[in-house]
């Protein structure tokens, strides 16, 4: 029996699509939104450099992973990572103005940190988390764009829609690699919320918070107003994953007990008939 668990009927691909990113349109792109375009490019902005970590920590255990189906997916994981990394890159050069190579020397020497201090096992955790969390966000993102995306710049919602069906066929790889390299429940509760509250919301915090302030919007009442909404409103991010990334802290959790397959399928389809 496989090692990994990523369905029969899906198969991970790695796929180099183009995008025509036009600094002429670098402005509120999100519903003409600061705060839901600055969010975005919060998480943009990091993106290059976290994608890059979780290539490096699957590719250090690459040869250890003797399960044949799990090394290929293990492989093809590392391949669209890296494209995510320089497509986001490509789409920060363009759209995120002014200086931010402070925060990519800061993500680069954390990352560089974790990586080389920390016990394997506890890095494979921690990218295993993040995984599910960009997984969870991503069935949000495809399932109701409208919620997140409803009006917003074409050529950047086609990057976000790319980018989340690949971290939906891949969903399950960190996982199953952490698995694979003996890793446990309860060590895999303690990475998880390392990453969420160490890491990854102090990270796209303070990142969001200096492009409001940048762009003189940080102390507006309407933005803190907007912010919540984001957040935790009808529509907010967090509400509407908070529960499956509960569902992580199972004894018997799998990242594809949330089924992503119609999403990948529709997405898939809608690519053969050009609508990519």
């Amino acid at each position: 029996m496989s090692s990994s668990s990523t369905p029969i009927d899906v198969e991970i691909e790695c796929r180099n699509i183009p995008f025509n990113f036009s600094i002429d349109d670098a402005g509120y792109w999100n519903d003409n939104s600061p705060v839901k375009t600055y969010f975005w490019n919060s998480l943009s902005l990091g993106l290059p450099q976290l994608e890059n970590a979780a290539v490096k920590t699957i590719a250090n255990v690459l040869p250890s992973i003797k399960d044949e189906a799990l090394n290929k997916c293990a492989k093809v994981f590392c391949m669209q990572e890296s494209t995510h990394a320089i497509k986001h890159g490509v789409f920060n050069s363009a759209f995120l103005q002014g200086n931010h190579q402070s925060f990519i020397n800061l993500d680069n020497k954390i990352f560089a940190f974790v990586i080389g201090l920390l016990p394997q096992k506890f890095t494979l955790g921690l990218f295993s988390g993040v995984e599910h969390i960009t997984s969870i966000i991503s069935h949000v993102g495809l399932e109701q764009p409208e919620r997140w995306f409803g009006n917003c710049n074409p050529e950047v919602y086609r990057l976000w829609d790319w980018h989340a069906m690949e971290e939906l066929e891949h969903k399950s790889v960190c996982f199953d690699v952490y698995n694979y390299m003996g890793g446990g429940w309860l060590q895999r509760c303690i990475t998880m919320l390392f990453v969420t509250f160490f890491i990854l919301l102090p990270s796209v915090s303070v990142r969001l918070l200096y492009l409001l302030w940048n762009d003189k919007k940080l102390f507006l009442g309407r933005t803190w107003k907007q912010i919540f909404s984001l957040l935790v409103g009808r529509d907010g991010v967090f509400r509407l994953i908070l529960g499956e990334y509960l569902e992580y802290f199972k004894k018997n959790f799998n990242p594809w007990d949330q089924d992503s397959r119609s999403l990948i399928s529709a997405w898939k389809k809608k690519q053969t008939v050009g609508e990519v």
